[in-house]
């Protein structure tokens, strides 16, 4: 990859309030390029990029609390910016997307009515892509893996192979006793169409019910695809289209792992099935960089169901050593679903086989939430049973581990998800004083009064800027150097250890109407933005080694909550505008026929705008 210049900028400025560029403002979307073009009063042209003035005004002495500096307009003072001739290159794998879901018929299954938003992702030019999911990777068996009816035959899968007897069984053994019959099918049958997850917790964990719904609707819907349909083969024809589209763009993939029940054996086989080393599908080679071992194993799920206490547990488990706390599951669940120590050393599997290579993360934990920092471990998640640095401190203790007479270290990177989660902003945002929130006054001028500014609305908008502006400009850096000073990614010796992101946004969930009100709008795109610049970045920040942040992935391209790249058209609006309001979209399509229209939102024009980096080796 040749040289690239560090430092960009792409700047949005608003900077003009006056009735004539508010009616503007309302009408630009509506104008095509050749009419905007023709408003514009001045245009600037400087190499490939072309700047066009469309109004010059300002208020002055009003800055209306963007940060915008009147002085620059003020006569006699210049405004210029320098660049300086240091070359850097940039690591491309920042610039990444996670495929949670996507594959689902409820979502963008492989066919006629889901082509154009394949195509979307294609044009993008993702470098990085993180297959199958996240906490939805969790039982997943992407390829045969048993032989049921003992004809020698390993029996086919469907969708991403979830299993309803081993759900059923692993979820039932989290109070630590069985109590569903699973040679009775009437017993699973009643599970399967049950609708109300509170009925689960007769013989579940309570607090994992929902969560188990969850897994046996994904098993519901699975059931309807065709023997053979599976998910691995429609992911192998999507990069090899996004290969095919973008020529000499090859595509990058990071495979997160069902380390509960998939064998360290198979897993290597999803790779070598990926890479086209086991002949797959389409006889095409996909690009695996890493895999990364289970989703979130620092969580209250592990602790719970794996009985994970502390990171020597997750350590031992996929080292083959036995795990203190799994006696009793050991017991409970027996062969084939629960692994034994035999068949669960994915180290051996992954690090120290002869001609596979193939880079391996593990799982980190967030920040303490106590402290004022971002990108912290859910207080509900945590597992309350160890200190809250003990898990990464306990990580960066096995950096130097290597296999026995040899020099090849067991693992080679280290896994954060960082979100921008409710509790760093939902306060400030959202409740501000408690006995005057921000977002409930009731005001009696009229709704949309373009004519003046109500002053007393302001302080609900200052709370977003702020707020994420001392996100970017501190809360960032000082929560990142806090995970640097816990798994020193400034080392340069041979224990080194890169750094993934294979999860991060801007995060609504636990917020009401009040705080979705920034989701996929204009502040998020912003956000986002930084966030990503600032990433990039941190390769050559102070204290670091440079390029240690390899890999980044985008949580999400489609499906899930609203924070997504594309969500589902209102079918009551959207539909119409976007000229989609017709099979198999429509209101007027059965229900067992119709499907979503996903479109796309700021989150994905911020991508699309980030994407020309790469594309242009800016």
């Amino acid at each position: 990859m040749r040289p690239n210049t560090l430092i960009i900028c792409l700047v949005i400025v608003t900077a003009t309030i006056t009735s004539a560029t508010n009616l503007f403002a309302q009408d630009i979307d509506t104008l095509d390029w050749d009419e905007i073009v023709e408003l514009a009063d001045t245009a600037f042209r400087e190499s490939l990029d072309t700047i066009y003035l469309l109004e010059d005004e300002y208020t002055s002495g009003e800055s209306y609390r963007t940060g915008f500096e009147t002085t620059c307009l003020s006569g006699g003072i210049s405004m210029s910016i320098n660049l300086n001739k240091t070359l850097k290159d940039i690591n491309k794998g920042h610039y990444g997307i996670n495929i949670t879901g996507m594959f689902s018929p409820a979502t963008l299954y492989e066919g006629p009515y889901s082509a154009e938003q394949w195509q979307w992702l294609s044009d993008l030019q993702p470098k990085t892509l993180r297959f199958p999911g996240g906490s939805s990777s969790k039982f997943m068996h992407l390829r045969p893996y048993k032989d049921a009816n003992g004809d020698g035959i390993l029996d086919s899968i469907k969708g991403y192979g979830y299993d309803i007897l081993e759900l059923i069984k692993y979820y039932d053994s989290t109070d630590d006793s069985l109590q569903i019959d699973l040679l009775d099918s009437s017993s699973v049958i009643a599970i399967l169409n049950e609708f109300n997850y509170n009925n689960f917790e007769t013989w579940l964990k309570p607090a994992l019910a929902a969560q188990f719904f969850d897994f046996k609707e994904d098993f519901r819907n699975q059931e309807k695809l065709s023997p053979g349909d599976n998910y691995i083969d429609q992911f192998i024809r999507l990069v090899k289209k996004i290969e095919t589209d973008n020529p000499g763009h090859v595509v990058d993939v990071i495979v997160c792992l069902n380390i509960l029940t998939e064998k360290a054996t198979d897993s290597r086989e999803i790779v070598d099935y990926l890479r086209n080393v086991i002949t797959n599908s389409e006889n095409y080679s996909v690009n695996v960089v890493g895999v990364e071992m289970g989703n979130e194993v620092a969580g209250k799920f592990h602790q719970d169901v794996m009985k994970f206490d502390e990171f020597e547990d997750y350590w031992n488990y996929l080292d083959g050593a036995p795990v203190t706390g799994q006696t009793i599951l050991e017991t409970i669940l027996g062969e084939p679903l629960f692994l034994p120590a035999a068949d669960r050393n994915y180290f051996q599997a992954f690090k120290n086989s002869a001609g596979f290579n193939c880079k391996v993360g593990l799982c980190a934990e967030g920040l303490d939430p106590e402290l004022d920092l971002v990108f912290f471990s859910d207080p509900a998640d945590q597992s309350g049973t160890r200190a809250a640095d003990d898990w990464n401190l306990d990580l960066y203790a096995h950096y130097p581990e290597t296999f026995a007479g040899g020099k090849v270290r067991k693992f080679h990177a280290v896994i954060l998800h960082t979100y921008y989660a409710k509790k760093d902003w939902e306060d400030d945002i959202v409740i501000g004083d408690t006995l005057n929130p921000l977002l409930d006054t009731l005001y009696t001028c009229p709704e949309w009064d373009f004519d003046e500014m109500d002053d007393r609305i302001q302080p609900a908008f200052d709370a977003a800027r702020m707020n994420f502006r001392g996100f970017m400009q501190n809360r960032y850096m000082a929560s990142m150097d806090t995970f640097n000073t816990l798994l020193h990614f400034n080392m340069t010796s041979a224990n080194k250890k890169d750094m993934w992101i294979t999860e991060y946004n801007f995060k609504d969930e636990g917020t009401d109407s009040r705080g979705k009100v920034f989701t996929n709008r204009f502040m998020h795109g912003c956000l986002l933005q930084e966030w990503w610049l600032k990433n990039l970045k941190l390769n050559y920040s102070s204290g670091y080694r440079e390029n240690f942040f390899t890999y980044s992935t985008l949580q999400n391209y489609a499906g899930g909550s609203q924070i997504q790249m594309l969500t589902p058209a209102d079918k009551e609006v959207e539909l119409t505008i976007l000229g989609v309001d017709t099979f198999p979209y429509s209101e007027a399509t059965p229900d067992s026929l119709r499907k979503n229209y996903y479109t796309k939102r700021t989150v994905f024009h911020i991508m699309d705008l980030l994407s020309e980096i790469g594309k242009n080796d800016l």
